[in-house]
């Protein structure tokens, strides 16, 4: 785990070829204080090439998460990385992050803030847009998930696609 101050450009730099990982970052006020890189088991993660289109490789976890024992080591790697670090609040991203980033929520007795896509929330909310290896795409959290200064680890979903 690196720890010390970065811009949102260290974040891809470290993360943003992740394939078969998944990427935890701990950011506050917008600077990102930790990242790191949990290897999950390449024996449990399925390649589905050409979904959702052709050229692109999908990165299937269902395989991880029917196994009770890849699940359960690829969440305890990751809650191994936040050790020691404080932190006041989980971001799981949809769909993925929603099934690693609970559990850490849980186990932390964290809260969890599902980041959503566009229109699934039915409060007031933020949202940024992002660009896709085949599109772009928008996603938001409530307003009143977070307070100023929180400390936010992010369950990120970059090993969907290769």
């Amino acid at each position: 785990m690196r720890q010390g101050k970065a811009d949102k450009s260290a974040y891809v730099r470290a993360c943003g070829d992740v394939r078969a990982e998944i990427c935890i970052s701990l950011i506050k006020h917008g600077t990102i204080l930790m990242y790191g890189r949990v290897l999950l088991e390449k024996d449990y993660i399925t390649n589905i090439p050409d979904f959702p289109q052709k050229g692109i490789i999908f990165r299937d976890v269902t395989s991880l998460l029917q196994s009770g024992k890849g699940f359960s080591t690829a969440v305890d790697k990751m809650l191994g990385q936040l050790d020691d670090v404080e932190f006041d609040a989980v971001l799981g991203l949809e769909a993925r992050g929603f099934l690693f980033g609970a559990p850490i929520a849980y186990a932390r007795k964290k809260s969890f803030v599902p980041v959503r896509k566009k229109g699934k929330l039915p409060r007031a909310t933020v949202s940024a847009e992002y660009d896709l290896e085949y599109g772009k795409a928008e996603i938001e959290i409530h307003t009143d998930s977070l307070k100023k200064g929180d400390k936010v680890v992010i369950i990120d979903d970059l090993i969907a696609t290769g």
